[in-house]
């Protein structure tokens, strides 16, 4: 047990930057490239195509201090970030015979990759909750909410990324359709808290953390590898039901009015009287 002790305090205090970070801002960019319009734009409007690549790299950052009432630009306190993601960004989009997009994309080393980005997302889910404790030190539920903006920025953030490269899809957004990376990050949070309360005897916080991200890694990794399906999705399949009920259980609406009768058509004169015409004319 004090061995797995010493392994999560290493682990606990390994420096993000720039490996860990290096990692999170090269998958984020690939997003933005991956999505519709982007290498366009990146010829037509590099700086629009920019601005676009920073708000996924750092929106981890802008939302959880718009959440905590923070300036969104703290972020910028860091320049050695931004000069890290805008070289990342400049590589993917601009490398010559787009070689270093050809290297990333090879499979073994995107798996190092996405392993290395999940450890990244688990301490900023760890760091978003300490800052919501110093503010709400009494609301469990905002530790999380800022937990999980702070570790899945980039997905709520997204309508907005887009709209600065021009496009606009308002039917796909983190809440209605919530990735993996979303609820895990839900049941972390809530792992970490935990932890932090003592609630789990026995368990410290530096453990849990090493737990959630290795639970993370192996699960993002997999899905990546396998192209394996949301593993929540059989869960929420099953008590989906018994909880919030099915579509063909819906009540009827006690407001909704009978759609009005369609107009009678016009009688016809009798068939006689067009005989009768017709013969007084000849």
């Amino acid at each position: 047990m004090d061995v797995v002790q010493d392994v999560a305090e290493v682990f606990a205090t390994l420096p993000m930057f720039p490996v860990f970070n290096a990692c999170h801002y090269t998958l984020m960019i690939l997003t933005t490239r991956y999505d519709t319009g982007s290498l366009a734009l990146s010829r037509s409007n590099p700086l629009a195509n920019w601005v676009a690549s920073m708000i996924a790299c750092f929106g981890g950052y802008i939302l959880a201090d718009l959440l905590l009432g923070h300036s969104v630009l703290s972020f910028l306190a860091h320049p050695e970030d931004v000069v890290l993601a805008s070289a990342i960004w400049y590589l993917l989009f601009y490398c010559p015979k787009d070689l270093f997009y050809k290297i990333i994309s090879i499979l073994p080393l995107k798996l190092v990759i996405a392993a290395l980005k999940e450890t990244a997302r688990v301490r900023k889910l760890v760091a978003g909750i300490g800052a919501a404790a110093k503010v709400y030190p009494h609301s469990l539920l905002a530790q999380v909410i800022v937990g999980v903006a702070k570790a899945c920025g980039n997905e709520f953030l997204l309508n907005f990324e887009q709209a600065v490269r021009g496009v606009w899809k308002p039917d796909i957004n983190a809440i209605m359709q919530p990735s993996f990376s979303i609820k895990a990050c839900v049941v972390g949070a809530v792992m970490i808290i935990l932890g932090r309360s003592d609630v789990l005897m026995g368990i410290s916080q530096e453990m849990v953390v090493l737990a959630v991200s290795l639970w993370l890694i192996s699960v993002a990794v997999s899905m990546k590898a396998f192209h394996a399906d949301d593993p929540f999705k059989p869960v929420e399949n099953l008590f989906s039901p018994f909880i919030f009920g099915s579509a063909d259980s819906l009540p009827a609406d006690a407001h909704q009015h009978p759609a009005a009768p369609e107009p009678s058509p016009a009688p016809k004169p009798p068939s006689g009287r067009r005989r009768g015409k017709a013969a007084k004319a000849d």
